[in-house]
């Protein structure tokens, strides 16, 4: 059971991070955003503060700005707070360990602050990392320094081990200072059990080689080298398992048998296997700290669990990494993790220039059925959105297969490269996706039919989420008189084009051409009302093809309906970007 928690991390000029201030959960933080957005230096920051090893640090672990020369006094600065967990005060075993480092009331709202400093060091022409402890929180001033004495070993007790994405078991096993090479160096055994399990162990080497022409050979020839370098008769020895207790890691193997194969050493398997025991390795060597040291708060700082696996094994990593005994700090980029995740614990990493930015949904403002609903209909369903730049929201079925394409079109990119989501919320239910996308920093825009119930509810969802009525947000597009995105069409003049691609399409599926022929006969045109009528009885089979039709009219002004046009228009702005004919400018 956990007594301490790492509730609060601030950063102040550290690569990406120019400020930060990050709330986190007692159990798991997951840490999500698209790629180049800072997640890995936050959980590089909290290995420099915490970490068992540092990672060399250099001028490029400073932030900058954009044409900046960096100032050689601009220090970066960590600054963590440690609380007790769930009460207001530190238990005896950690008011012992740390004594005066403890600031606060007696009793109440008790805390240990920490900041670390990285800071060019004239003297030695290097940049050097310093600790102090902070006596009130938060401390604002990035240029406090107070000479205080840490903890004693603070590292050994809050010790953060950071496992990247490129972890494999197989490189484990081979690594003396992995979790693996740890575990199997911490041998409990008295020296007269090392000595007798090490006197069998050159026995049974002895035995091996006897038995062996081969290696007799091998010894034999080898033991020239006596006469020309050692002058020795204890020269060559060879040892088919290990002789020596402590190298016991170089000679251990894990083998693993899936079911209706042979049993297989780990590096024949796959890297979603490997990468996967790598973690579970992690847990034991987590679990068997535990039970040997208190006081002991370990962090886990991990990236990527979701590497190398399919879609039913992440969510099943997931679960097994909440069982690791400590407080996590997860970055990944799987929709399938991050739907797992409590909402409180959800941070969305964003980049805004050169600078790295961190959101998080304020949960005070939602009940259990609001949360139910962002569970149910956004993470469960699009947790890819959680990934994206911006999202564009619409009710119909149309919409969600036209609008990608246009949208195509429109910047010469398919919407996944320029990091837009278009989502269909049907139901109308905008709220959870709006609740998510302003608690999370997200940009987004509503595409709405013009019905009179729809704006109504449309307004009432605004309110809920305490923002202006439609009116009056710019990113919500509304068609006009009441009509749908097909209506929206016909009354911009597009009727011709609709009709001959709908007549397109029942040809191109007859039976055979004698049946073609005589479809193309009885063909008669269509009145708007049958137009729209076959357009609404059949929308997911024409959506894609009106895309088509549109994008493909010879008059480039015409090939993007005014209310897309304005759609587009606003994302444009609000976004950066570019529309095709802008880019072909450009690069010309």
């Amino acid at each position: 059971m956990m007594t301490i928690t790492l509730q609060e991390v601030k950063i102040f000029n550290f690569r990406s991070i120019k400020e930060m201030q990050v709330t986190l959960d007692p159990a798991v933080t997951v840490l999500v955003g698209a790629n180049n957005t800072g997640k890995t230096n936050f959980l590089r920051a909290l290995q420099i503060a915490l970490g068992t090893n540092h990672p060399f640090i250099g001028k490029e672990d400073i932030f900058i700005a954009k044409d900046e020369i960096l100032p050689k006094e601009r220090a970066a600065i960590i600054d963590i707070l440690l609380v007790p967990h769930p009460d207001g005060e530190f238990n005896e075993v950690w008011v012992e360990h740390w004594g005066n480092a403890i600031q606060g009331e007696l009793g109440v709202k008790e805390f240990v602050a920490i900041r670390t400093r990285i800071r060019y060091d004239s003297d030695h022409l290097r940049y050097v990392i310093e600790q102090c402890i902070l006596k009130k929180w938060p401390n604002t001033d990035p240029s406090f320094w107070e000479k205080t004495a840490l903890p004693r070993k603070l590292r050994e007790v809050i010790p953060l081990e950071f496992i990247d994405a490129q972890r494999d078991i197989y490189e484990d096993i081979r690594n003396r200072s992995s979790f693996w090479g740890r575990i199997v160096a911490d041998l409990p055994l008295a020296e007269p059990e090392v000595k007798e399990i090490e006197s069998i162990m050159n026995d049974i080497n002895e035995r091996i080689v006897n038995t062996s022409e081969g290696l007799k050979q091998v010894k034999k020839k080898l033991e020239l080298l006596n006469q020309t370098i050692s002058h020795s008769d204890k020269g060559v020895s060879i040892t088919p398992i290990t002789r020596k207790l402590r190298d016991l890691n170089r000679g251990i193997d894990i083998h693993f048998q899936s079911e209706g194969s042979e049993s297989f050493p780990l590096s024949y398997h796959g890297m979603g296997t490997r990468s996967w025991s790598s973690l579970l390795i992690f847990n034991a060597f987590i679990s068997h700290q535990v039970e040997k040291n208190n006081p002991y708060h370990p962090l886990l700082a991990l990236e990527e669990p979701e590497s190398h696996l399919h879609p039913h094994a992440q969510r099943h990593v997931f679960d097994q990494m909440k069982d690791i005994p400590g407080q996590k700090i997860v970055s990944t980029h799987s929709p399938y993790i991050a739907s797992q995740a409590n909402l409180t614990a959800l941070r969305r990493f964003s980049r805004k220039g050169a600078e790295t930015q961190v959101s998080q949904i304020d949960m005070n403002s939602l009940d259990n059925e609001s949360q139910r609903k962002i569970r149910r209909q956004v993470l469960n369903t699009r947790g890819e959105l959680l990934f994206a730049r911006a999202l564009v929201l619409f009710e119909g079925e149309t919409e969600e297969q036209a609008l990608p394409i246009l949208a195509n079109a429109y910047w010469n990119k398919h919407p996944y490269e320029l990091g837009i989501s278009f989502i269909g919320v049907g139901g109308r239910d905008y709220l959870p996706f709006i609740r998510v996308a302003e608690g999370l920093g997200l940009k987004w825009f509503i595409f709405s039919d013009g019905e009179e119930d729809t704006l109504k509810k449309l307004n009432s969802m605004l309110k809920k989420a305490k923002l202006n009525d439609y009116q009056h947000i710019p990113e919500i597009i509304v068609i006009e008189q009441g009509d749908n995105f097909e209506q929206h069409l016909l009354n911009s003049g597009y009727q011709n084009e609709l009709e001959e691609m709908i007549k397109q399409h029942e040809l191109e599926n007859a039976i055979n051409e004698q049946h073609r022929v005589a479809l193309e006969n009885r063909w008669q045109p269509l009145t708007a009302e049958n137009l729209n009528k076959k357009l609404k009885e059949a929308k997911t089979t024409y959506a894609p093809l009106i895309a088509e039709a549109l994008i493909n009219l010879p008059d480039e002004n015409r090939r993007f309906p005014p209310k897309i046009n304005e759609l587009f228009d606003i994302m444009e702005q609000t976004l950066n970007l570019l529309p095709l004919q802008e880019v072909i400018n450009e690069s010309t």
